[in-house]
């Protein structure tokens, strides 16, 4: 099986086709992640997206230093097929300094990403074996060296198997995702400085909200006052044309009270909406109040009622709840 295997050529194009093809056509579900834990910064790395491992493998180190202090190298290895199709290796290093108390002094977490390459291509057709010893442990592909024989009788039929399985679906040969690189207290450090930010926005948002709340207040004791300065003057101090009917001052305190709430209560249900959006609706209202105010055939008898301006409160609410609502639209 070996001379043929040696005599054949390695077909790397084909390989990368079908590579594209079982990308395309796979029902197998992609890996969704490939992080790493950087202890020294404290910090996940994404080294991949979503993917399929092909295969994973591991070499490990331990070097003992004269003063008593050891050295261990962790290697993980992944060989994964991208979304687009892309055969490539991502290597993940960690390396650990302790100390003779048995305290660990320093972390070193790197990575590196690169494509597959012909022999990474033709690795595959070489048994992978388990070695151990007191000093170096992991797995071993037999032709690295140049020792063993090889499993297939071309070269790539190994991976190409492989991405075959793939193309159809079928996961028996396949390793899965590479886990084991999740660190249980970073990740509780995580979820507290999330959720601790989630916190801070709320609170954020809750005293810009009172801070509105507060000016929409004052801006609508003015707005009263101006009212009642006109009815003043429209009942007392103007002796021609009608007057403003009883209870006005009580009618124009509920519509902008009305107002208020109102708008208050988009914030809280659908968002902000524009200061603008109310006041051009209000405008519209407003004008369509004094429209039918002057049409009014009882106004010279009995005054004006302000319960028609009600329209200014409400059109005004309606294009603010509708500006709101277009904020939430995705894309706007």
């Amino acid at each position: 099986m070996g001379s043929s295997y040696e005599r054949s050529r390695l077909d790397q194009p084909a390989v990368e086709h079908l590579a594209q093809l079982a990308a395309r056509a796979t029902s197998v579900t992609p890996a969704p992640v490939l992080n790493y834990v950087n202890r020294g910064e404290k910090r996940y790395v994404r080294v991949l997206g979503p993917h399929w491992v092909l295969d994973r493998r591991m070499e490990n180190s331990e070097l003992k230093a004269p003063n008593g202090y050891k050295e261990e190298t962790h290697v993980d290895e992944v060989y994964a097929v991208l979304q687009d199709g892309s055969l490539v290796v991502a290597s993940i290093t960690e390396e650990i300094v302790i100390a003779p108390s048995r305290n660990i002094t320093a972390y070193h977490d790197s990575h590196t990403l690169r494509p597959m390459t012909d022999a990474d291509i033709q690795a595959f057709d070489f048994a992978k074996v388990r070695y151990d010893s007191s000093r170096v442990w992991g797995d071993l592909v037999r032709n690295r060296n140049g020792v063993g024989s090889p499993q297939c009788s071309t070269k790539g039929q190994g991976v190409t198997g492989l991405l075959e399985d793939l193309l159809r679906g079928r996961t028996k040969n396949l390793p899965g995702p590479l886990g084991g690189l999740q660190d249980p207290a970073l990740e509780s450090l995580h979820r507290a400085e999330k959720s601790a930010a989630a916190s801070a926005t709320r609170r954020r948002n809750r005293k810009s909200l009172l801070e509105t709340v507060n000016e929409r207040v004052k801006f609508a004791a003015l707005a009263w006052l101006f009212i009642a300065g006109v009815i003043v003057l429209a009942n007392y101090l103007v002796s021609r044309g009608p007057g403003f009917v009883d209870g006005s001052y009580w009618v124009a305190a509920a519509i902008i009270v009305a107002s208020v709430a109102g708008v208050t209560a988009v914030d809280f249900v659908i968002g902000r909406g524009k200061d603008t959006a109310f006041v051009f609706g209000a405008a519209v209202g407003l004008a369509l109040a004094i429209y039918l105010t002057i049409n009014d055939a009882g106004v010279e008898d009995v005054g004006v009622s302000l319960i028609p301006f009600s329209l200014a409160a409400v059109s005004g609410l309606v294009l603010y709840g509708v500006a709101a609502l277009s904020d939430r639209v995705p894309g706007r």
